[in-house]
């Protein structure tokens, strides 16, 4: 059995668009795209031609005019995810899932070689889900990420301990975990633009600029941000967004969706036991740009009651041009246990009971179906989009976690 730290790193290849061509044979072979006004996920086949994530669909079809386009569908696509993560825990218990379509893994413990146990995983969600996955193996988990982007499409690539600076040194700051856009001008000004470079600025100096981000980057240029594995962690955030049939200007239709989408989120947050510190409202305009507004939520939400008003606010901050939208978020991020947010708010007695009235609906939802209950602005909804049991059937469902 192994003593050193090892984490395994396993993405899912185009899940999304490979879910959809497990499910219909039909699609198999074929150039493929998840979504609508968006790309949100796209086959190899997809790829081969140019078509990438986050293009615009119009732009896709011109580059791939034989793209086949579907919507597709959150709950399949969450069933595949399991049963994957099913088969990592046969080989380990202790699986992390990150995202919608990546996990990490505790191999440091297994008694056989990781490239044979790595080997195994791929050969065992294959036969079970018909889907492909990429898997990188390293001490660190920045390691082993990376190392998946080098396994990629569908294979496994090792980084033996010891070989972490070799590995990193030559790889774009830009690809470092916590590096967005205004970390990577600031190091662009600076002649950074390696990992290798950044290890040429030192710790105290990565620090000074930083603060403790700047320490987390030090360690993890020199693959020694050897952060253990600690099974289900709290996710980052959760969003639901979806987008229009056709560009909307109508504020019912609009602020009806937002309800929706809102309520989804709540819902989801309070079944893991979570409550939302900070709330965000993204609208996607007719010429396809992206504006977000979001207000800190204190105590931390948990109710319907409690984060409405908070999403009016800024949706009304972030539709401030007049142009149409093609597309609606919301974001639920600073997630903490929901004791936490209790402990918060002990002296205000209108969020327990609002607790308590949304924890009943739940329970009703639970058993007729989510979209047996509106609530008031859902109701503007009505006539307009397709609805079931389980509630409104919207153009492109939110597929993140």
């Amino acid at each position: 059995m192994r003593s050193d730290p090892l984490v395994l790193h396993l993405d899912i290849d185009s899940f999304l668009a490979s879910v959809e061509q497990v499910a219909d044979p039909g699609l198999r072979g074929r150039p493929v795209a998840v979504g609508s006004g968006i790309v949100a996920s796209c086959s190899f086949e997809a790829k081969r031609r140019g078509v990438r994530t986050a293009m615009t669909m119009g732009r896709a079809r011109r580059i791939c005019p034989d793209l086949v386009v579907v919507e597709g569908d959150s709950a399949r696509a969450a069933s595949f995810r399991e049963r994957v993560e099913e088969v990592l825990r046969r080989h380990t218990p202790l699986v992390e899932r990150v995202s919608l379509d990546d996990f990490y893994a505790d191999f440091s413990g297994i008694p056989e070689d990781p490239l044979r146990a790595a080997r195994a995983v791929r050969a065992e969600v294959k036969a079970e889900t018909g889907l492909s996955v990429s898997q990188g193996i390293g001490r660190t988990r920045t390691v082993a990420r990376l190392a998946t982007d080098r396994a990629k499409p569908g294979g496994i690539f090792f980084v033996p301990p010891g070989k972490e600076r070799s590995f990193l040194e030559g790889y774009p700051v830009t690809r470092l975990p916590g590096v967005g856009r205004r970390t990577a001008d600031l190091f662009f000004r600076l002649g950074v633009r390696t990992v290798g470079q950044l290890r040429g600025l030192g710790r105290a100096d990565l620090a000074g600029l930083l603060g403790k981000r700047g320490e987390r980057l030090w360690r993890q240029a020199w693959g020694r941000d050897e952060e253990p594995l600690r099974g289900e962690r709290l996710p980052g955030s959760v969003s639901r967004e979806t987008s229009f049939d056709e560009p909307a200007a109508d504020p019912d239709l609009v602020e009806g969706l937002l309800a929706w989408l809102l309520d989804r989120a709540l819902w989801w947050a309070r079944s893991e036991g979570l409550a939302a510190g900070r709330l965000d409202v993204v609208v996607r305009y007719a010429d396809n740009e992206f504006l977000s507004k979001g207000e800190r939520l204190s105590p931390p939400a948990r109710t319907f009651r409690e984060a409405a008003f908070p999403a009016r606010r800024c949706l009304e901050r972030a539709w401030s041009r007049r142009l149409l939208l093609r597309g609606l978020g919301v974001r639920l991020s600073r997630l903490v246990p929901a004791g936490e947010a209790a402990q918060d708010g002990l002296w205000d007695r209108s969020p327990g009971k609002s607790l308590h009235l949304e924890k009943a609906l739940d329970r009703i939802r639970e058993r007729h179906g989510f979209g047996r209950v509106l609530r008031g602005r859902e109701s503007l909804l009505l006539g307009r989009l397709p609805s079931g049991r389980e509630g409104f059937r919207l153009r492109t469902p939110s597929l993140s976690l």
